[in-house]
């Protein structure tokens, strides 16, 4: 059995994956002290009976993808827990802050987290590190054949390229706002348990350009090992953005038997997710899930203004953790059922915050 988890953090990003033989993987995580997402976290985490994580992915170095990774590194590092290899896309995301963070909390908290890293590994409580691109092996855990995440981005080139450029940019002014998203790791969950598969790709904040030759990397991959490249589930790009989507993505190759899976790691932000994101899923009948759902929105107007000249949007929210199940037997399951949008809901989300 294989539980996805993606927890309801607001706008960021926060998945955990369980393995058979008690294996945990731990992607990104956006876990807030003030609003209390952090201990809800840590609380899950006690209840599942988790003690150790043998992978963490840092998919790329934007504050919602690590906000409170220095918080779960220290609980893991203490009280018999441990932690096994961390991986991410290698010396240009440990040494992107001073190219992509201009505002000082951001520098703080990643300037933080990278001396963190670096304590923990000289004092063995990181077994290693491991770097991401599309260039490199699939990270399979101890213990669970036939499951893998295989990495399909950044490209290795691209990477270089962006690393050169950003330096050659920082040089010419050191306020310089320079990309972070073009580093995203963007992996598929790829399982293969008797004889059947299950391929779920889980995209980061990856951009559309770098996205498709990510999925292009995927097709060969599984051409190449001799499987079909089907994707059975995905976390959408970009928490839903309009400026992130791959609408090639969405009328993919389907297996016909199997329900298809759309999860949306979104907050409160009026523009996001973007209801053309939502509507593109839908139209080509996959279930979309999001972990922060709009329910009820009014406009009201002032009585002694034109209607429709000064407007006021009222929006209610619930939140929803999303498990995603699968296994061979029953194939994939989810839950909660308040989490799926339906055609409906869209109109939501095509209303902005005056």
């Amino acid at each position: 059995m294989i539980d996805l988890h993606v927890f309801a953090c607001g706008h960021g990003d926060t998945i955990l994956v369980r393995l058979p033989n008690d294996r945990t993987v731990l992607i990104d995580c956006c876990l807030s002290k003030s609003t209390g997402a952090l201990s809800r976290f840590l609380e899950f985490l006690a209840n599942l009976g988790i003690s150790r994580l043998d992978y963490i992915f840092q998919t790329h170095p934007d504050i919602d993808h690590f906000l409170g990774m220095t918080d779960v590194l220290e609980h893991f590092t203490k009280d018999q827990r441990s932690i096994g290899t961390w991986c991410d896309a290698g010396v240009n995301a440990q040494q992107v802050r001073p190219l992509v963070m201009t505002d000082r909390i951001s520098r703080r908290h990643y300037d933080k987290l990278q001396s963190l890293l670096d304590k923990l590994h000289a004092r063995g409580f990181i077994e290693s590190f491991y770097e991401i691109s599309d260039q490199h092996f699939p990270v399979s855990p101890k213990e669970t054949p036939g499951v893998a995440f295989v990495p399909i981005a950044p490209s290795a080139t691209r990477k270089r390229s962006l690393f050169r450029t950003s330096l050659e940019a920082l040089n010419d002014d050191q306020n310089v706002q320079l990309p972070s998203n073009a580093l995203s790791v963007v992996l598929v969950l790829c399982v293969q348990l008797d004889g059947t598969t299950w391929n779920f790709l889980l995209t980061a904040d990856s951009e559309p350009e770098d996205l498709r030759i990510a999925l292009s990397n995927w097709d060969r991959y599984a051409t190449a090992m001799g499987f079909l490249p089907t994707i059975h589930g995905t976390k959408v790009s970009h928490h839903g953005s309009s400026h992130s989507h791959v609408a090639e993505l969405c009328r993919g190759k389907r297996d016909s038997a199997i329900d298809r899976v759309a999860v949306i790691s979104a907050g409160t932000r009026p523009g996001l997710p973007h209801c053309e994101v939502l509507r593109d899923y839908l139209r080509e009948e996959w279930i979309v899930l999001i972990t922060t759902k709009r329910n009820q929105c009014r406009t009201k107007s002032h009585p002694f203004e034109i209607a429709g000249r000064r407007r006021h949007v009222e929006t209610k929210y619930e939140s929803h953790d999303i498990q995603i199940t699968w296994c061979p037997e029953s194939g994939m399951t989810w839950n909660p059922i308040a989490a799926r949008l339906a055609e409906d809901d869209c109109d939501e989300y095509s209303l902005r915050a005056f």
